[in-house]
């Protein structure tokens, strides 16, 4: 199961906006929720990586 969720968020042209752990909507619950710390803009829309690791370590990552 997944132990910790980071999302990085940047712009078009790749730089760093936002970077945070993202908190587990219930105990036990596959859904992870993240709220940014500040205003993101919206256009163009930003590259959102959220990595995903469980407890041995392993990890994996999806980018939209």
């Amino acid at each position: 199961s997944v132990a910790a969720v980071t999302i990085v968020i940047r712009d078009a042209q790749g730089n760093l906006l936002e970077r945070g752990e993202a908190v587990q909507s219930a105990a036990g619950s596959a859904w992870w929720h993240y709220t940014t710390r500040t205003r993101i803009p919206m256009n163009p829309f930003p590259a959102i990586e959220a990595t995903a690791r469980d407890l041995p370590g392993n990890e994996d990552s999806f980018t939209i």
